[in-house]
């Protein structure tokens, strides 16, 4: 009988894509997925540690999974297992740690262990510093069926190291994906009949600063929308400064869905010199009126940092006024975590938590009347809806939009997930999911007799 196996994911897209890419990979080793409720042979736990809280939570999700799943096989992987892996070697009943550098031979340690059936007495480390020279997309096999809106990682790592962050630690330098490579996985997601796929990276807009000879993220984006047949494109995350004019026409053309992340992390001049971040406020706010100006219904959301050592009253004031005059979709908002080993660790100015919390809120207050506000833009606004599932409720369905909004509406013919259909968003309440109005499909041709 075949042996079954869950992948458990904490944190970012990027993170999303490799278990994606375990999961494929443990398929074609012959493991079957287990069912939702059904007990797993064998389990992945792939850990985030952009924060102190992130790490704590894989730590937990770790020990939750071998509690629920005593004879499981369980193995952490991921960004907390490649910054702390003696942070979760110790868990009791933990098989094997493999950091980041290991994270493409967990199929094959999962045979193995598997089929020796020996459980190690304790855990068993896998982790090295990563490779500068290794390519991302590693394991190679393209992710196809596995989710309505798949993700493809075009490029891992990061060179900026921002004064708060752990994850050039974690991730290693910026390394890009080859075009090719990304071309023809791409290929693949639209031959598996993906409507709709992610591009993602840990600084996505480096992208092809390290190939040979050198290229960039418009250039690859250009290329691709010359391909005939590629499913639409969503970028995860974009750094502000990295937003080009060739990339708001390929969206304003319809290839790029009008959505953009732009982390903005400070409103405060000051703080985001602290920070080590490449812009100004002033012209992070250029950037972002800029893109309402050219596609008005675009979403454009930003992350916020609230309590970075400094923030003094003026400087939060600074983040809410701006973040309040600008047509933004939503804020992802969080407070700073001390993270050992960057420059931030011993900053002087810590700021009380308490005043952390009520600033967090603040700024999440506005997020929601940004967003409520948002959606009320769109009303009577025509969508291109990917499918993402059937809701609990009988005939409704759940997708997103192209400009990033979820929503749900009645179709009572069976929908295929990851598939686009057209309609109009309906008026209704503020709270509440956003509905939406599907458009009749055209009359049949009227056939000659």
């Amino acid at each position: 009988m075949s042996k079954t196996f869950s992948v458990i994911t904490l944190g970012c897209k990027v993170n999303r894509y490799e278990s994606d890419s375990i999961a494929s990979e443990l398929a074609a080793n012959g493991l079957i997925e287990a069912r939702r409720g059904e007990p797993p042979d064998f389990i992945v736990v792939n850990t985030c540690t952009v924060t102190g809280r992130a790490g704590q939570q894989s730590r937990q999700a770790v020990r939750a999974a071998i509690r629920a799943n005593p004879r499981a096989v369980v193995i952490a992987t991921g960004c907390h297992a490649q910054t702390d892996p003696d942070s979760l070697s110790g868990i009791e009943n933990l098989c094997a740690v493999c950091g980041n550098s290991h994270k493409d031979k967990i199929a094959a340690l999962a045979q193995g262990i598997l089929a020796s059936g020996a459980i190690p007495p304790q855990a068993l480390v896998f982790r090295d510093p990563i490779e500068d020279g290794r390519k991302p997309g590693s394991p190679e096999r393209p992710v196809t069926g596995l989710r309505s809106r798949p993700v493809l990682r075009i490029q891992d790592g990061c060179n900026q190291w921002c004064s708060y962050c752990t994850v050039p630690r974690a991730r290693g330098k910026s390394r890009s994906m080859d075009p090719e490579a990304v071309a023809r996985h791409l290929s693949g997601l639209s031959e598996s009949g993906s409507c709709e796929a992610v591009l993602t990276g840990i600084h996505i807009g480096a992208w092809g600063l390290d190939l040979d000879p050198a290229s960039c993220l418009t250039r690859l984006l250009t290329g691709l929308s010359e391909m005939p047949g590629l499913p639409r494109l969503r970028i995860s995350s974009l750094e502000p400064n990295e937003l080009t004019p060739g990339i708001l026409g390929l969206a304003r053309k319809g290839f790029l869905c009008p959505h953009f992340h732009l982390p903005l992390q400070s409103g405060d001049d000051g703080i985001l010199k602290l920070m080590g971040r490449p812009y100004t406020s002033a012209q992070y706010a250029d950037i972002v009126r800029g893109i309402n100006e050219a596609l008005p219904f675009a979403a454009v959301g930003a992350d916020v940092m609230v309590g970075f050592p400094g923030e003094s009253e003026e400087a939060f004031r600074n983040s809410l006024e701006l973040v309040e005059t600008l047509p933004l979709a939503y804020l992802h908002v969080f407070p700073f975590s001390p993270r050992e080993g960057t420059a931030a660790f011993s900053m002087p100015g810590r700021i009380e938590p308490w005043v952390m919390k009520e600033r967090t809120a603040a700024l999440r207050e506005i997020s929601g009347k940004k967003r409520a506000a948002f959606h009320a833009s769109l009303t009577g606004k025509s969508a291109v809806i990917c499918v993402e599932g059937p809701s609990s409720a009988p005939s409704i369905w759940k997708g997103l939009t192209e400009n990033y909004v979820s929503v749900e509406f009645e179709s009572i013919s069976p929908l295929r997930p990851g598939s686009l259909v057209k309609g109009r968003i309906a008026p209704g309440p503020a709270e509440g999911p956003v509905r939406a109005v599907l458009e009749p499909p055209p009359p049949e041709p009227e056939v000659a007799v």
